[in-house]
């Protein structure tokens, strides 16, 4: 849907009234071309609110310059429609008259260079003159063609700029320029207009124009800008792998990963098999795919986070490199914390087995099993662990809880001296070498040992009921 005028309404309160009045409202254009209005409440990076009004029935493509015209006509005709309905709307601080496409609003109002938010467009003239001053959004208005809309109040307390013409009862506005139609004017099949059919306008050379200021917007972090001329450039040539290509990334980049995963699976579907852009679209869908793995799992969305991760190895060419280990040790990780242990093991297993030296790997693969009681395979992966990271205080931890639970308790304790060391305030390490010192009859410096434990960490049910085992076990030793 297109959108056709933007209210700023300042509250979400007085936003949702705003909507509200339109809700259900239809109009009947030319050729009797049906055309629902859609309000939906957005709001900007100032916090404040605003409501958006899109219409059907104007999302086509022109094919010509004929049908452009018509196309045009649509639109003034819609807006001069809507203008009835905005009489008896309830008020707004101000709005645009414009000709928006929908998905790009959110970039509108989250882009401080547009220059709309009401801040930017209302200031002081300085901290010595308190008398406010208009700032009007140039781009906006003079590139996109937007129509300013002020209430008389606010347009006579900036100082009645003569530019600005009566709207409707209490509005005024900046009209637009005129619009100079040539070519005559020709309506496309209705089909076309309702969406039941699809009509291609190619334009290569267009579209690599559009293409190379996108690539250059990328270089300078400039997503949203580059986003909207790799969508120009999509609808001059829609089956480029890529402008798919630079789209996913982009996108991705915003972190929208579903609509980045849609665009790569384009450029795949498009690209010349065995060729470079087929490759790099792979590997694109599999770093997407990867990170909406890690953003699940840190959300707690573990199971979620696994099939994403299964959809990476999926998604690479080869998935038995030795560089994809660290997808297979995510996707473990997701599985056990999403409680399927065994499946988790699987996959720790073939991180390991791509990348014999991944330390990591072999630490929680030793966590997992020691969680589940198999503490003699646990230590053998928890050895390897400390080989490979010697300044890991998890990885001496762990191997700690192993020693101790199969009776080494001397070893246990070095394990969490060790652990200590490398992190003096490693409150579960404490609460270990207490335990192990009580079972080497040590009762006193394990009762330190605990209650310095609890005091890193005064919540943990675990070492209170450690401390009150040490001092029965200390009271029956006075005997």
């Amino acid at each position: 849907m297109s959108v056709i005028f933007l209210a700023e309404c300042g509250s979400k309160q007085q936003a949702e009234v705003f909507s509200q009045h339109f809700e259900g409202i239809s109009w009947t254009l030319i050729d009797d071309i049906e055309s629902e209005c859609h309000p939906e409440i957005k709001q900007d990076f100032e916090g404040n609110w605003w409501c958006s009004l899109s219409a059907t029935g104007i999302d086509w493509t022109p094919a010509n310059r004929a049908e452009g015209n018509y196309l045009h006509y649509q639109i003034v005709q819609l807006q001069i429609i809507h203008l009835q309905d905005l009489k008896s709307a309830p008020p707004f601080r101000y709005g645009f008259m414009v000709e928006l496409e929908d998905k790009d609003l959110n970039g509108l109002l989250t882009d401080s260079s547009s220059q709309v938010t009401y801040s930017q467009l209302i200031t002081r003239q300085s901290s010595e003159n308190p008398q406010i001053k208009l700032n009007i959004p140039t781009l906006f208005v003079h590139v996109v063609k937007a129509r300013l809309i002020l209430p008389e109040i606010l347009w006579q307390q900036v100082g009645s700029p003569s530019n600005f013409e009566p709207f409707i009862q209490g509005y005024v506005w900046l009209p637009p320029s005129p619009t100079i139609i040539s070519g005559g004017m020709q309506a496309p099949p209705k089909d076309v207009i309702t969406e039941k059919t699809i009509r291609i306008v190619v334009d290569p050379n267009q579209a690599e124009i559009y293409i190379q200021q996108a690539h250059e917007l990328i270089n300078q972090g400039q997503f949203i800008k580059a986003l909207d001329n790799l969508e120009k450039a999509q609808k001059l040539n829609p089956f480029s792998t890529e402008i798919h290509r630079f789209k996913a990334f982009t996108l991705f980049s915003l972190n929208r990963f579903d609509e980045a995963l849609q665009h790569c699976d384009f450029a795949i579907q498009f690209a010349s098999p065995q060729s470079d852009n087929l490759l790099i679209a792979y590997q694109l869908k599999g770093d997407i795919l990867y990170e909406q793995g890690v953003s699940l799992g840190l959300l707690g969305r573990h199971q979620e986070a696994a099939v994403a991760f299964d959809n990476c190895l999926k998604a690479q060419v080869n998935p038995n490199q030795r560089e994809n280990s660290s997808i297979y040790h995510n996707k473990a990780s997701a599985l056990w914390n999403s409680g399927n242990w065994e499946e988790g093991l699987a996959c720790y297993n073939m991180a390991i087995l791509l990348n014999p030296d991944y330390g990591m790997a072999h630490r929680d693969k030793g966590s997992l099993l020691q969680k589940s009681g198999r503490y003699e395979e646990a230590l053998l992966s928890l050895n390897e662990a400390v080989r490979l990271m010697p300044d890991s205080k998890m990885a001496h931890y762990l191997k700690g809880i192993c020693l101790d639970m199969l009776g080494y308790n001397q070893e246990a304790l070095e394990c969490f001296d060790t652990a200590i060391r490398l992190n003096p305030h490693f409150a579960s390490a404490y609460q270990g070498k207490g335990i192990a010192l009580d079972k080497l009859g040590r009762y006193e410096e394990a009762l330190q040992s605990l209650e310095y434990s609890l005091q890193l960490d005064p919540l943990s049910s675990n070492t209170q009921n450690s401390i009150r085992i040490v001092r029965k076990h200390l009271s029956f030793d006075s005997f």
